[in-house]
């Protein structure tokens, strides 16, 4: 009766933190992301969508309270970039894949660039 209760126990636990773990995104499918956090400047980047490799994946959207986006893409190299009507953007180069780096999370903030007319120009970047 008492080994059945460890059993029992141990079993619950397991189940336990594999739970934890796939919900925290540690334990992941096959499928990689790349995930925006733009809550650096909602008012500029909210509804803006995301190009990956070239072609449109999304747009940036709340979910909840979150100002963060993911996307699914294959394992390896990828080209992001946020398309604005207003203004450029720097895109970032990533890399997905392998056991640990599935997920890449990237900050989209706004950048300013002082020309030489003294104006200021902004856009959008992704910084390191």
């Amino acid at each position: 009766m008492r080994s059945t209760r460890w059993f029992i126990a141990s079993m619950a636990s397991g189940i336990l933190v594999i739970a934890m773990l796939a919900m925290s995104g540690v334990i992941r499918g096959s499928r990689s992301a790349v995930v925006i956090e733009w809550g650096m400047a909602p008012e500029i980047l909210e509804g803006c969508e995301v190009e990956i490799d070239g072609e449109v994946a999304g747009t940036l959207r709340h979910v909840g309270a979150a100002s963060r986006t993911g996307f699914e893409v294959k394992d390896g190299t990828h080209t992001i970039a946020i398309l604005h009507p207003e203004y450029d953007c720097e895109p970032r180069s990533v890399t997905t894949g392998g056991a640990l780096n599935q997920q890449v999370m990237l900050v989209a903030d706004v950048g300013s660039e002082t020309l030489a007319d003294g104006s200021t120009e902004l856009y959008i970047c992704f910084p390191h």
